[in-house]
């Protein structure tokens, strides 16, 4: 079955539009996770716009007829790559969050944790008890950062590093952090998000990080948006079942990084340094004590080094199992309508596995054009 139409446009990386590429081929497009989509697009030589399209310049906007969201452009994101061959060059870009790669804590430390940078460059130490900030403002805070715009009064403006994202919804999630990124040790700031989304609560390891996504917005503008624990939904009527709607998968077994213990050491205190562990006493008693030592770096709190080790834990204290869903079929209702993050009963009964309607979240989807399907690659934990 033929999918749906689509067109590819072109804008300027100031938002300036350029117009449809007539004749470009989609071949492959991908969403994710708190994470950077892709696509792929050919053009032939004799297309009369073939010399138009300026890598790092330009940002390709994708249009897909029957988007369930009609206010949202589905994909946007600069070009990046183009490989010419005789008759046809194929173009490839990344999504709008690619931006956040290129940017680092550069020239101005970020403090989130009560301390205060004085006049004369020296720093005031937080006062006691300082409850923290809004995890969801820390995270705006760090694309603020990235886009040269000022906060926390330390950050000059500096429109050149602007990607053109506003603040969206932006719902306060009721946690608290601490956190410092220093100049000294210029963080990327895609690397500082990305530390939200594998977060949870020290006593009950459950989720309480954030995932979060920037959305292109048909009128022009875009926005940054959080979710809080975490991104999707449960779409229960959306099973999916090998040799009913999938028509091939690829299920990887893997216990090379078991772990059931872990070491988590952050910043130190004068001739000390800070660290916390989590040990899972069931999974010991059952394959014996693995274990691992991670690092959050300038982390100062044992309750989050303790978070973060629970949370490592939590990810390598079983064999993984990692599927990937290589062909379901994708007609208009599932695409666009099914979104990373959104947790689907999935049902794979073939010698080895025995899966029937276990609950797993979506990491990443990707259409390829042709032959018209969904590939779904998911988190390599079931999601309850």
């Amino acid at each position: 079955m033929p999918g749906p139409a689509y067109s590819i446009g072109l804008r300027d990386h100031d938002g300036t539009t350029l117009g449809d590429l007539e004749g470009a081929q989609l071949q492959s497009v991908d969403w994710s996770v708190s994470g950077i989509g892709n696509i792929d697009f050919l053009m032939k030589q004799t297309n009369p716009r073939i010399a138009d399209p300026q890598l790092r310049r330009h940002e390709v906007w994708l249009e897909i007829e029957g988007w369930p969201r009609p206010l949202e452009v589905p994909w946007a994101g600069p070009l990046l790559t183009a490989q010419g061959t005789p008759g046809q060059v194929e173009f490839g870009g990344q999504s709008i969050e690619y931006y956040l790669t290129k940017r680092f804590i550069d020239f101005n430390s970020l403090y989130y944790d009560g301390a205060t940078l004085n006049p004369d460059g020296t720093v005031t130490d937080p006062p006691t008890g300082f409850p923290g900030y809004e995890q969801v403002d820390i995270a705006w805070g760090l694309v603020q950062y990235a886009q040269g715009i000022p906060l926390m009064g330390i950050t000059l403006a500096n429109g050149n590093k602007s990607f053109r994202v506003t603040g969206g919804t932006l719902t306060p999630s009721g946690i608290t952090r601490l956190r410092q990124y220093l100049r000294v040790d210029h963080k990327n700031i895609m690397d500082c998000l990305s530390e939200f989304p594998t977060l949870v609560d020290y006593v009950s390891g459950d989720p309480n990080g954030l995932d979060f996504q920037i959305l292109q917005w048909r009128d022009g503008h875009r926005t940054f948006e959080t979710f809080y624990p975490l991104r999707g939904s449960l779409q229960r009527n959306l099973h999916l079942e090998y040799g009913r709607n999938l028509s091939d998968y690829q299920i990887k077994e893997d216990a090379t990084n078991f772990c059931d213990r872990v070491i988590c050491t952050g910043g130190s205190d004068g001739q000390v340094k800070v660290e916390n562990e989590y040990h899972d006493d069931v999974t010991i008693a059952i394959y014996g004590e693995d274990l691992a030592i991670t690092t959050d770096d300038n982390e100062m709190d044992p309750t989050e080094l303790g978070a973060v080790a629970r949370s490592f834990v939590q990810a390598r204290n079983h064999v993984i199992m990692d599927p990937t869903l290589n062909a379901a079929r994708a007609p208009v209702e599932l695409l666009g309508v099914l979104q990373p993050g959104d947790t689907v009963p999935v049902t794979i009964v073939d010698g080895r596995y025995n899966i029937r309607a276990a609950i797993y979240r979506i990491k990443t989807i990707k259409w390829q054009v042709v032959p018209n399907y969904l590939q779904l690659t998911f988190f390599p934990m079931l999601a309850g």
